[in-house]
């Protein structure tokens, strides 16, 4: 790797096997967590920061992870040649932000939450502010969380709603 060969403190876990696993990079000599990103600077920052349980679950047991390093670079591509447009070095709270529907911006599909989306940070005018600091961040994490449980338990009720009412339903037909 690059950063070895010129005497940077990195380490890299895939080197161990841990391919999806974070971080990326550990970094120094406190073994600081790096995450790198890249997005392709015409269609916008689109792509995942974290599984959103998993980060729920790991920022709990390890808080230091909320002081990851973000490493960002986004691209253009015509034909082959590749450009460099920006590089960002931030914190999660410097690139995530709330959206409507929650308290931190996720992607949902069909009311599951996947993960944890970018704010745009590097808009002069988005629709939505990146936290103002860490607690901020900290704080929608957990609020999105437990309004996402709540509709998890809601949706479990009429789940086992729905199946007493098929079961009900199923035998009146036999």
């Amino acid at each position: 790797m690059w950063a070895e060969k010129q005497g940077f403190n990195i380490k890299n876990p895939k080197k161990e096997g841990n391919s999806q696993e974070f971080p990326d990079y550990y970094i120094g000599d406190d073994n600081g967590f790096l995450e790198v990103k890249t997005f392709d600077s015409s269609a916008g920052a689109n792509f995942d920061l974290a599984n959103f349980e998993s980060y729920c679950e790991s920022v709990a047991n390890i808080p230091n992870r909320v002081n990851s390093d973000y490493l960002i670079f986004s691209y253009e591509l015509i034909e082959s040649a590749l450009t460099i447009k920006n590089i960002w070095l931030k914190k999660i709270w410097e690139i995530t932000c709330s959206s409507e529907r929650w308290p931190l911006k996720t992607q949902t599909k069909r009311n599951v939450i996947y993960n944890i989306r970018p704010a745009t940070w590097y808009s002069s005018n988005p629709r939505y502010k990146v936290f103002a600091s860490k607690e901020k961040f900290i704080n929608a994490l957990f609020e999105t969380q437990k309004s996402y449980e709540t509709l998890k338990n809601s949706n479990n009720y009429r789940v086992n709603e729905n199946k007493a009412l098929y079961l009900s339903n199923k035998n009146k037909e036999t």
